[in-house]
């Protein structure tokens, strides 16, 4: 459940961070998205490895979360890339992302940041890591 937060977390973060600049009103941006005015798109992908989720917010970023497994079916490798439409979002996010116990974990290339997750997902289940998804998705529609 502590991995559950974390991610749910991550997300809100990256929503909030990538919000907070722009032409329009950086409050105005944050209410949209937390009041379900701004909605994502979300896909996944479980047919592939790694498997994915994309979760993007036009005009602003697209998150990709990837869980790679291993032979043995488990997860071996948990990454989350975000990448901003343009520098000042970007920016605003690495600020934040720098701030944080675990900026290490952040590395940043232009307008694209990933974040190794592979700790708190390691040794999960391709069946746990696709529940997982779906309730990440399903959460994101119910607040969109």
């Amino acid at each position: 459940m502590k991995k559950y937060y974390l991610l749910l977390a991550v997300l809100f973060l990256g929503a909030v961070c990538l919000s907070s600049c722009g032409d329009d009103d950086p409050e105005e941006i944050i209410e949209n998205i937390v009041d379900g005015k701004t909605k994502p798109t979300v896909s996944i992908n479980t047919a592939g490895n790694p498997m994915t989720m994309t979760i993007t917010y036009k005009g602003l970023y697209t998150q990709t979360h990837a869980a790679t497994f291993g032979d043995d079916g488990m997860c071996s490798n948990y990454t989350i890339t975000e990448k901003f439409e343009n520098s000042k979002l970007a920016d605003e996010a690495w600020n934040t992302y720098q701030l944080s116990a675990e900026k290490d974990q952040y590395k940043r290339s232009g307008n694209t940041i990933t974040s190794d997750q592979t700790e708190a997902f390691a040794g999960y289940t391709r069946e746990y890591m696709m529940l997982y998804f779906n309730t990440l998705k399903t959460n994101l529609e119910k607040t969109s």
